[in-house]
């Protein structure tokens, strides 16, 4: 168990240790809490923009963090933390086979030439014990549920496998997909009033890595800063857009809880010209640097 170092500041008692990447330039923060021996993975900008699991593992280390003010403090720190030198650690999120090393279920064997900090994701600790390293991490997880399915059918259906009623003539349709309407025409609104209010560099940034296909290195070049700020600058970008689109939603009538459940939206849905929006004001620089390649 953790320490009760600081028991009126709980933030006191958790460390950034630092930050790393993945293969695809997502970037992580790993913590520790003093006083635990639990070694916490490190959290991509997805998990601290929906820190439940982030919560429940600082919870699980002896680190309860109760009130969304000392919650929202703890997701700011992390956003707006700024490594300075090469990153801490290198990120794989996968079990398999890397260039000079091996990861398992509970450890890595070879010799990395970085630290190595895995992130698997909320996947079952349970499930995880089944795989043996033999193919990859998707086609075992294909066949873990695949069978799981079968288990449960034949469980329902007294023990009769499928292939003994697909013998017999018995057809299998899949289920029918829950309708879809349109999404709430306040959504839109509010995303295409949040998009007009970005600044136009910030607009050349997410167009050039979402629209573009642009690597963070790439868009690093062409702005002038490392790719690493660059990494910072999308998930600080995209946390304020967020928070520019929930208030919009708010002011035009809708409670919080509505308007996370409107976030859910398929953006297939929207009416909203979000290529056009980011196209508009994009710097002349970038368009130049692109006509190049």
């Amino acid at each position: 168990m953790a320490s009760n170092g600081d028991i009126n500041n709980p933030l006191a008692n958790i460390e950034i240790v630092g930050e790393g990447f993945d293969a695809l330039g997502r970037r992580f923060i790993k913590l520790r809490v003093k006083g635990s021996g639990r070694d916490l993975p490190p959290y991509s900008m997805e998990d601290i923009l929906k820190p439940d699991r982030l919560y429940r593992d600082l919870g699980d280390a002896g680190c309860k963090l109760f009130s969304r003010k000392l919650q929202s403090r703890l997701q700011d720190m992390m956003q707006n933390y700024e490594q300075i030198g090469a990153p801490s650690f290198s990120v794989v999120t996968r079990l398999g086979s890397f260039r000079n090393f091996y990861v398992r279920p509970d450890e890595i064997v070879g010799n990395a030439t970085v630290p190595i900090e895995v992130a698997l994701g909320p996947l079952d600790s349970t499930m995880l014990n089944k795989y043996r390293c033999r193919g990859s991490l998707e086609g075992w997880l294909r066949t873990v549920l695949a069978q799981e399915f079968v288990n449960r059918y034949r469980k329902q259906k007294r023990l009769v496998s499928l292939d003994e009623q697909a013998e017999e003539g018995v057809q299998f349709s899949a289920a029918e997909p829950a309708p879809v309407g349109p999404a709430d025409g306040r959504l839109g609104a509010a995303l295409d009033e949040a998009l007009g209010q970005l600044a136009s560099e910030d607009r050349l940034v997410l167009a050039a890595y979402y629209l573009d296909n642009r690597t963070l290195t790439e868009i690093g070049r062409v702005v002038g800063v490392h790719e690493s700020t660059i990494s910072r600058r999308l998930e600080k970008v995209l946390k304020g857009l967020k928070k520019q689109v929930m208030a919009g939603l708010v002011s035009r009538g809708m409670n919080r809880g509505q308007a996370e459940e409107a976030l859910e939206v398929d953006v297939r849905y929207l009416q909203v010209d979000v290529s056009r929006k980011l196209q508009e004001n994009r710097s002349a620089a970038f368009q130049q640097d692109k006509g190049s390649d």
